[in-house]
């Protein structure tokens, strides 16, 4: 995935491109759950500037039925500027 976004940090500063990308591969394990691991970088702004962030993920993902999914993994940072250790849960759905 790659997304391009023109943003402002904050009403009347100027505007600044923004990058992300990620790649990511999963394996189903059993029924409806299922393991990813993923790449990720993008740019961060932080005080008029602009710096590279970077993370490698891995998680698991269970689907509730064809539109709710629960997700939990860890973000372990690659650049000084990630968090070491990023754990969450997430809820999706659709409708």
């Amino acid at each position: 995935m790659v997304e391009i976004d023109l943003t402002a940090e904050r009403a009347g500063s100027p505007h600044k491109v923004i990058t992300v990308g990620s790649a990511s591969i999963g394996h189903g394990i059993v029924g409806q759950l299922s393991f990813y691991a993923e790449v990720y970088g993008g740019t961060i702004l932080a005080d008029d500037s602009s710096t590279w962030e970077a993370t490698s993920d891995l998680g698991l993902t269970l689907g509730i039925g064809s539109n709710v999914q629960l997700d939990a993994g860890l973000n372990l940072g690659v650049t000084r500027v990630a968090e070491d250790v990023n754990p969450f849960l997430g809820l999706a759905f659709r409708f």
